[in-house]
């Protein structure tokens, strides 16, 4: 669901202006096409329909470049919407394009501006700006090229989040979001997304979010919260809501006034915290109060199993509480995933070996699902800097069409200075295949409902989600073909 596009849109409604929102995934969600990439393929709108919807007199265009993976597609459209529409002014935002901005402002066409940080107030300014016929280049947040040199405006405003309008989802058809998706999160009918807190705190060295959030974090009031929750309830039916703050649970006193509200307020929905949380606060007392509030799906975020690795990539993880915690969470009913990388440039064998170990005790404590990754270095994260500085940026994680790899077990990609990629790549499978067997070898009872919610067309993890998905999809291939035969 295109959350940050529908708050930008929400604060420019707020301040008078007119907005049109299209959504590239959600407007042909079930159209799949194949990009310029080899095995890269595309979901949504292509990028003729896009041009398509823009319509003909756009005033300003705003585009949103999140993920570093989706760059080299984005970079394709904005120079055809340049081709179409060659003075409208452009602002491109999202983690990616501040992470990189003066890097990728030169691929870019003339009259094309980068946000930094947090837009709404940035998206305002520049409206505003075009509307008078002011000069954009004082308006505050901005990268963009002048006389061939990278120019930086002031710097932005954060935004104040208390004072920010919900999103603008009447802005967006949110049906074909709904039911048994491969979202987010887990599907348990009819979701959405949903932000208590914006940034985070921590400095995790793999992570490029310190760029865009400066190491703050700023949380709403839980009252506000839950009357978002409420409205969604009554305006589009919503029974579950996936969080996806980067780190909600860093403040315990918030959850529990949270959780209070939910439960005083008599609020029957359930909810979920996918995006993979930090764990020192979760005290058995927390999860018990957060479950009875509705929190039923957890992921949690230790990165490894080796000590060394830890205190490398600065996450502090006491792994003989963290399994408790992991205990203690299946203890009161909320389904637990953990979410491991392999793969860091100066692990070697030994650090793998103890996060696979870490990884099978993961399985052993309850754990229902596991995502093992193997590392990339993300533009504007502290050790792409430093492979940068050392000149071990490999080239093919300079080109964000490779940043893709770390989804992709064929891929040979890796930036390991120990362990050769097709090793790691064993390491990945094979760990994972082993975790799924061990848990469901030491919790039989998986099976059954597994078999139940085959039944009843629900999903309780990832895992589930993801198997029943799959056999739905082949199973209704398969009725086509014999439609087609007859």
């Amino acid at each position: 669901m295109p959350i940050a596009v529908a708050y930008l849109a929400a604060n420019l409604r707020r301040f008078g202006h007119t907005v049109d929102i299209i959504d590239g995934i959600g407007e042909a969600i079930d159209q799949v096409g194949q990009t310029e990439i080899p095995k890269v393929f595309f979901r949504g709108l292509s990028h003729q329909q896009i041009l398509e919807r823009i319509g003909d007199n756009p005033d300003v265009i705003g585009i949103s470049a999140m993920f570093t993976a989706d760059w080299p597609q984005l970079t394709r459209l904005v120079w055809q919407i340049r081709q179409k529409y060659p003075i409208v002014p452009m602002l491109i935002g999202g983690e990616h394009a501040t992470a990189t901005a003066d890097k990728i402002v030169g691929q870019l066409p003339e009259n094309t501006f980068i946000a930094l940080g947090e837009g709404e107030q940035t998206i305002v300014d520049f409206t505003k700006a075009v509307e008078s016929n002011g000069s954009l280049s004082t308006v505050p947040g901005l990268v963009f090229l002048q006389d061939g040199e990278v120019r930086y405006s002031p710097q932005p405003q954060r935004a104040k989040i208390r004072e920010l309008p919900w999103p603008a989802w009447d802005l967006v058809d949110l049906e074909p979001y709904m039911g048994d998706r491969d979202g987010y999160g887990v599907a348990r009918g009819r979701s959405i997304a949903i932000l208590a807190s914006r940034g985070c705190s921590k400095k995790c060295r793999f992570c490029s979010s310190a760029r865009f959030w400066k190491y703050h974090q700023e949380f709403r009031d839980p009252d506000d919260v839950v009357d978002e929750i409420i409205h969604y309830v009554q305006a589009y039916q919503i029974v579950d809501f996936h969080f996806i703050d980067l780190n909600l649970v860093v403040r315990p006193k918030w959850v529990k006034d949270f959780c209070n509200l939910l439960i005083d307020r008599n609020v029957n929905v359930t909810w979920q915290l996918p995006t993979g949380v930090r764990t020192e606060v979760l005290s058995k007392e927390l999860l018990e109060l957060m479950h009875a509030a509705g929190c039923r799906n957890l992921t949690l975020s230790p990165e490894s199993g080796s000590w060394r690795t830890l205190l490398s990539i600065k996450k502090p993880l006491d792994i003989e509480k963290f399994l408790d915690l992991v205990r203690n969470a299946t203890q009161v009913g909320i389904h637990v995933k953990c979410n491991i990388i392999v793969g860091f440039p100066d692990e070697n064998w030994a650090d793998i070996l103890q996060t696979i170990k870490f990884t099978m005790r993961l399985a052993l404590a309850g754990a229902d699902d596991v995502g093992i990754f193997v590392y990339a270095p993300l533009p504007g994260s502290d050790i792409y800097k430093e492979l940068e500085k050392m000149g071990m940026v490999l080239s093919e994680w300079d080109d964000s069409d490779n940043i893709l790899a770390y989804m992709d077990v064929t891929s040979l990609a890796s930036a390991s200075m120990n362990v050769d990629a097709k090793y790691l790549r064993l390491a990945q499978v094979g760990t994972m295949a082993a975790f799924y067997q061990l848990g469901f070898a030491t919790h039989p009872w998986r099976m059954a409902r597994f078999v139940k919610n085959a039944i009843l067309k629900r999903s309780d993890t990832v895992f589930e989600q993801r198997v029943l998905g799959w056999l739905r999809r082949v199973w209704l291939a398969s009725s086509r073909s014999l439609l087609l035969r007859h």
